[in-house]
């Protein structure tokens, strides 16, 4: 149960990210991020005008690439974990079910109906 707890939690932290590589991304879209690049890349002193700025936003791409890649990996692992939780669960509902058997007394007709694990 506390699998289950941990997994979806997890689930629900990740279910907002955006896992599509950058060159999967839409024109309006990669210009947003190219945006948020060239600020991140201000921010560190590097201007458009710095002989420096295209190797920093390519960094910042390789960077935005990685992350999303780790993302994606970690809602295959989610997915993958959530599936076997519930192979699990259901090996053990069927492994502690209830069977109904059938003996025979003894002594006399007829036969007992006995519940066995």
């Amino acid at each position: 149960m506390r699998l289950f707890g941990l997994v979806t939690v997890a689930a629900i932290s990740l279910a907002g990210c955006d896992t599509r590589p950058l060159d999967e991304l839409t024109y309006a879209e990669q210009q947003e991020m190219l945006q948020a690049f060239t600020a991140n890349c201000a921010a560190a002193g590097v201007t458009k005008s710095d002989p420096r700025y295209h190797d920093c936003v390519q960094a910042e791409i390789n960077a935005e690439n990685a992350k999303r890649g780790r993302q994606s990996s970690a809602m295959v692992n989610i997915g993958n974990g959530m599936a076997a939780a519930g192979d699990n669960y259901s090996r053990s509902a069927a492994a502690n079910r209830p069977v109904t058997c059938t003996t025979r007394p003894p002594v006399g007709w007829g036969s007992v109906t006995t519940t066995c694990y």
